[in-house]
């Protein structure tokens, strides 16, 4: 039920401007971020983090994943919230080997943000490592493995909030890195969806994000936290079909990355080459979701679809970042 209301909120959002409910906040083609819940993962741990308000700030708690025992908690100024990274409720999942969280600021508004704040945590005992904010609208996408560098999705166009770059900031640093994180086999700077699902290898280095765009419907924006590099890889036959209740899942070692639908296999990406082709039907998995929550992307797809924001990935020449066209 949470994710039906997270979406059928956002899309709200995104067509007037509407409140959006208190678990889940929503701009646009960014899915905003978690209040409660199950929070943020931590990849090869036991443990998971959660934000909630208090006050006029957030309290962010580490707790045990069996049980839910408080491990430690700590008050942060100002109103932020775990990442979400895809419309699925997919949220920041944290690399074993890295010392940081990130939380994202709050955003209630159903427009572009003219700027947004971000704080990094220390996972050992919750202290602040770094407090920023950026001019325009960004928000989280990954972490590398030693939690060095933070991959930040930024949306620049108010008539198309769905067209993203995607940028790295160094954290020990303090700053925003030049250039933006691109395939730079195809040239392709900017894209142009809204983020269905994600997974991530076990140590983090890869960050798979399913998208619903493209010329062909879907995409499979494929980041390479270690060397900050990414791939774009085109689904065909993906036009006209329910993209937004499909589900990514890992299989033969991480080396096979499989596009479901309804718990179906309906397509395959070879992880070690990054090459797309179709599958062979397999059996019905639970990572299919519930009829409810397949009603509920369904409802969010059509939304976004009748109000334009739904286009094609854009080439082009030039990183932006480095003078070419925005």
């Amino acid at each position: 039920m949470t994710t039906r209301r997270a979406l059928i909120g956002a899309a709200a959002a995104v067509l007037g401007g509407l409140a959006l409910p208190a678990t889940v906040l929503a701009v646009g083609a960014t899915p905003g971020v978690a209040l409660g819940g199950d929070g943020a993962a931590w990849r090869g741990h036991t443990e998971r983090f959660v934000a909630v308000p208090a006050g006029e700030g957030t309290r962010v708690t580490e707790l045990r994943r069996s049980g839910g025992a408080t491990l430690r908690s700590r008050a942060v100024g100002g109103r932020f919230g775990i990442p979400l990274v895809a419309y699925d409720s997919s949220a920041e999942e944290v690399p074993a080997t890295s010392p940081n969280l990130v939380l994202e600021e709050r955003t209630d508004s159903g427009t572009l943000a003219r700027r947004t704040s971000f704080v990094v945590l220390s996972t050992r005992d919750l202290s602040v490592v770094r407090r920023f904010t950026l001019g325009g609208s960004f928000a989280f996408d990954a972490l590398s493995p030693d939690g060095a560098t933070l991959y930040l999705i930024r949306h620049a166009s108010r008539a198309h909030i769905t067209r993203y770059t995607v940028r790295a900031y160094d954290i020990s640093a303090g700053r925003l890195l030049p250039g933006v994180i691109a395939d730079r086999t195809d040239h392709e700077w900017r894209m142009d969806g809204i983020p269905v699902t994600r997974v991530q290898t076990a140590g983090g280095g890869w960050a798979y994000t399913l998208y619903q765009g493209g010329e062909d419907g879907a995409f499979i924006h494929a980041l390479d936290t270690r060397t900050r590099t990414a791939r774009c890889i085109d689904i065909p036959g993906m036009r006209n079909r329910a993209v937004m209740a499909m589900r990514l899942r890992l299989t033969d070692g991480g080396t096979r990355l499989v596009i479901l639908a309804g718990g179906n296999a309906v397509a395959a990406v070879d992880t070690r080459t990054l090459a797309g082709r179709a599958a062979a039907p397999s059996a019905p998995s639970s990572a299919s979701g519930s009829h409810t929550d397949v009603w509920a992307i369904g409802v969010v797809a059509v939304l976004l679809a009748a109000a334009g924001l739904v286009g094609v990935r854009r080439r082009m020449p030039h990183n932006p970042a480095h003078g070419g066209r925005s």
